[in-house]
């Protein structure tokens, strides 16, 4: 879901105007309630991965377990601080009064936005990172092994669904001045063509994988692009 754009906000004491300011950290505000939402999607992903080891009772993904644990209880700190951040920039917020916003509030509200940034990147690499683990582990299982697969019917239709939406979206992907968007892209094409690869190679259930992970990568980049 998405998750997750966040403008980093930089002004000069002398130019920083109290209402812009305060717009700013409001929708700095609003998309780390996405990124919450993302941390949760994570978290519950990596709560199915660790099901799915103690089911089968095997140790051979522990330590991918384990980096993604760590990453889960980093992502909660950051979260936690950010949050505490947060709190106390609106708190002086409501104290400003004027037109003019303090240099060290608008630096605040442009450092809070920042973190917003670099953390929603950084939760939906280990986001991506954790559901091919977890797809990995549900379709290697033996229930996992005894579901049909997709038609290739089925497959050509997600994948020309795909095609159309790059193509609905390709003046704002073109010009994506985000790096996060433009980085979510790149990875979307890079799956789209092992999808394909996979496909022709025999390999069924590792391409419709990959072709899940293009459908979230490139649903993530258009909303980045467009600033959402």
């Amino acid at each position: 879901m998405p998750i997750l754009a966040i403008t980093a906000f930089s002004v000069t004491a002398a130019e920083s105007d109290t209402r812009a300011v305060q717009a700013e950290f409001s929708r700095c505000e609003s998309a780390f309630e996405r990124v919450k939402r993302e941390l949760s999607r994570y978290e519950e992903t990596v709560r199915r991965i660790k099901a799915s080891l103690d089911a089968g009772r095997t140790r051979e993904h522990e330590g991918d377990l384990s980096q993604l644990e760590s990453k889960l209880e980093y992502f909660r700190g950051r979260i936690d601080r950010a949050t505490g951040q947060g709190s106390k920039i609106r708190d002086d917020l409501r104290n400003v009064t004027g037109p003019t916003c303090p240099s060290c509030l608008s630096s605040s509200v442009s450092v809070y936005c920042r973190a917003g940034e670099g953390l929603a990147t950084e939760i939906e690499d280990y986001l991506s990172r954790a559901a091919t683990l977890d797809g990995d582990l549900r379709n290697s299982s033996p229930h996992g092994a005894r579901k049909a697969v997709s038609t290739d019917s089925a497959f050509v239709h997600r994948r020309n669904t795909i095609t159309t939406s790059l193509a609905l979206n390709q003046a704002i992907l073109d010009s994506c001045s985000v790096d996060a968007g433009r980085t979510l892209l790149k990875q979307c094409r890079i799956n789209l063509h092992a999808a394909d690869s996979l496909r022709s190679s025999g390999a069924v259930e590792r391409s419709e994988r990959s072709l899940g992970l293009a459908e979230m990568l490139l649903d993530k980049a258009i909303k980045r692009c467009r600033g959402e």
